[in-house]
């Protein structure tokens, strides 16, 4: 799973339109009639930047520019250009599936190796997705006699990371989801 995702990130590095470019498109096509200046400001890029970029994507036939009144410009997809916002977003779409089902597997081997471990409480602090991931993770592994508790509040083990603290025997073990993850080769 992890090296179909990989593949992924290899197969978007082979492609001939950089993130930044792949922004100027979106933006481009989500916007009628943006002007340079909102392009950059909506992109998150220098003004100067968005200038070539767009003239680079030009170059390369993604987007083309029509007059409308004097002194103002338009700037519009290609049919190529839209082909590759079309496949940009649809890869993105399929690398975000797939990071997710990878720290899903990830996250049920964590919470497995810890049961096979003896441990049948667990408390997931932490208020983003990846501790909703985690939620989702034990819950839907319905192991027996396994009670899960999920925090919201911020406490010392949210401020910054997602963490299942596990309760076994009296004993307190804290793990630190992302970490873990890195360990088993995911990166969130």
């Amino acid at each position: 799973m992890i090296e179909h995702y990989r593949g992924v990130l290899r197969m978007l590095a082979n492609s001939d339109v950089s993130e930044k470019e792949f922004v100027v498109i979106k933006e481009i096509s989500q916007n009628k009639n943006p002007s340079q200046r909102i392009i950059a400001k909506n992109a998150g890029i220098s003004l100067g930047l968005t200038n070539i970029i767009i003239r680079r994507l030009i170059k390369k036939g993604y987007i083309k520019i029509g007059q409308i009144p004097p002194k103002r410009v338009q700037y519009m997809l290609t049919p190529k250009g839209l082909a590759e916002k079309a496949r940009k977003s649809y890869h993105f779409t399929l690398r975000t599936v797939n990071l997710i089902r990878a720290v899903n597997i990830s996250l049920r081997g964590i919470i497995l190796d810890e049961y096979k471990n003896g441990a049948r409480d667990l408390t997931i602090c932490g208020n983003g997705e990846l501790a909703s991931l985690a939620e989702i993770a034990a819950r839907d592994l319905k192991l027996k006699g396994v009670k899960y508790f999920r925090t919201m509040q911020e406490n010392q083990y949210t401020k910054s990371r997602c963490v299942i603290l596990i309760n076994k025997n009296d004993i307190s073990k804290k793990i630190d989801l992302i970490s873990e993850l890195a360990k088993r080769g995911v990166e969130y």
